[in-house]
C-alpha cells in the first residue's frame, strides 16, 4: 500500500507522524518556563503551550489542529514567548509535510520560526522548523543540514530532531546514517510508539525487511491499536513475499481505522494474486474518497499520484506528480527513496523529475 495515506474515512494519518520529546530548553515542571534569554512566560501562556505539545504528540489531523490552536492562544497571551512561536512552526511544518495543508503554508513556518529565533536564538525547536522549511519547501539541502546540526547542538536529547534528521538522510538514501540517527532517537524515547514505528520505517526503506518486521512487532506491542504500524508491517511482509501475513496486517489496520467494510472486503486469499486483487479494490475505493474530499478540502496531489501508481495508471500518476512539482509538494523530496514509487522508477519522466527537485541521493 502507498506509504502516504492521510485521509481515510476514520481520519488516520500515514507517513511521517511526530511524537514530541522534551527538548533541552524546556522545563519539565508544571510552572512557568524560562527561556535562555530569561523571558518568563505567564502561567496561562505556559499551560496553553503544554496543551499544545500534548496534542502535537498524538499526531492525528485533529490533534495537530488543536495543538496549533493552543500554540496560537499562547502567543496571543504572551507575544514574547519564543517557545510558543517555535511550537507553531513545528506543528505547521508537520501538517504541511503530511499533506494536510498546502505547501505554501511553509512560509508561515518560516515566519513563526524566525520570530522564535529573534526572541531566543538558542531554541532547537525553531532551528528544526527552519531545517524543515529549507528541506521540504525550498529544496536547499546544505542549508537544511546546517539547521538540523544547529538544532541538535542546542537540543541534543530531543528525539524528534534526531528523527527528522534521520528522514533527511533517508530521503538521500544515506541508509547507514539514517539508521544510526533513528536508533539514537529510539534510545532517547524507548516508550514512544511513534519513534519505534519511524525506526521500523527507516529499516523498511533501507531494504532491511527482517529488522523492519521485528521493530514493527515491538511497536505493535507498545500500541496494538496504532493503525499505521499495521500498514507498514503489511508493506514489509509484501516486500518479503509473505502475502498471507500482509493480508492479516492490512485487515487489522482497517479495523483499527474503523473501516470494517474494507477489512471484510479483503477476503481470505493469502496468495500473491489474492492480496493484490484485494488491494486494487481498496485503492479504487480510496481514490473515490480522495476525489470526494478534494471537493471541499485540500488534498495533496501526491496522495492522488500514489494511488494511481498503486493502480498502475502511470499517465495519471505523472500528471499528479507534475501538479505536485508546481505546488512544491514536500513529499517530492522522498522520490529517490520511497519504495512506493518503485513501479514507475524506470520511466524517463521519473528521472527527469528527480533532477528538477535536485535530490542529492546515493544510487
Amino acid at each position: 500500500m502507498a506509504a502516504l495515506i492521510l485521509v481515510w474515512i476514520a481520519g488516520a494519518v500515514a507517513l511521517v507522524s511526530n511524537r514530541q520529546a522534551g527538548s533541552d530548553s524546556d522545563s519539565n515542571g508544571a510552572g512557568p518556563v524560562v527561556t535562555r534569554e530569561r523571558h518568563v512566560a505567564s502561567g496561562e501562556a505556559y499551560q496553553l503551550y503544554v496543551k499544545g505539545r500534548e496534542h502535537y504528540a498524538r499526531s492525528t489531523p485533529q490533534d495537530y489542529q488543536r495543538s496549533l490552536e493552543y500554540f496560537r492562544q499562547a502567543v496571543q497571551k504572551d507575544p514574547s514567548y519564543a517557545q510558543a512561536h517555535a511550537g507553531m512552526a513545528r506543528v505547521l511544518s508537520a501538517m504541511t509535510y503530511e499533506g494536510l495543508l498546502p505547501p505554501s503554508t511553509y512560509r508561515e513556518v518560516e515566519t513563526a520560526a524566525s520570530t522564535a529565533l529573534a526572541l531566543d536564538d538558542t531554541l532547537g525547536d525553531a532551528h528544526l522548523a527552519l531545517a524543515q522549511f529549507n528541506l521540504a519547501y525550498l529544496w536547499k539541502w546544505e542549508e537544511a543540514e546546517r539547521e538540523f546540526q544547529r538544532a541538535l547542538a542546542l537540543s541534543s536529547r530531543d528525539a524528534t530532531i534526531y528523527r527528522y534528521y534521520s528522514l533527511f538522510m533517508r530521503i538521500q538514501r544515506r541508509w547507514d546514517e539514517a539508521i544510526a540517527l533513528m536508533e539514537r532517537a529510539f534510545a532517547l524515547d524507548q516508550f514512544s510508539a511513534e519513534i519505534s514505528k519511524a525506526l521500523g520505517a527507516t529499516y523498511l526503506w533501507a531494504g532491511r525487511h527482517d529488522l523492519a518486521i521485528e521493530q514493527f512487532r515491538k511497536t505493535r506491542e507498545m500500541d496494538p491499536t496504532h493503525a499505521q504500524t499495521h500498514d507498514l508491517l503489511a508493506d514489509a511482509f509484501v516486500a518479503k513475499g509473505e502475502y498471507a501475513s500482509a493480508l492479516e496486517s492490512r485487515r487489522t489496520q482497517f479495523r483499527h481505522e474503523g473501516m470494517l467494510d474494507e477489512a471484510d472486503a479483503l477476503g481470505q486469499d493469502g496468495s500473491e494474486h489474492g492480496y493484490r486483487t484485494a488491494m486494487r479494490g481498496v485503492h479504487a475505493r480510496y481514490l473515490g474518497i480522495l476525489e470526494e474530499t478534494a471537493r471541499t478540502e485540500y488534498v495533496s496531489p501526491i496522495e492522488f499520484a500514489l494511488v494511481y501508481v498503486a493502480l498502475g495508471d502511470t499517465e495519471r500518476a505523472f500528471a499528479m506528480l507534475d501538479k505536485a512539482f508546481g505546488e512544491r509538494a514536500p513529499w517530492l523530496t522522498s522520490l529517490a527513496a520511497d519504495p512506493a514509487f518503485d513501479p514507475i522508477r524506470s520511466d524517463h519522466r521519473f528521472t527527469e523529475l528527480l533532477a528538477k527537485v535536485g535530490i542529492p541521493y546515493r544510487r
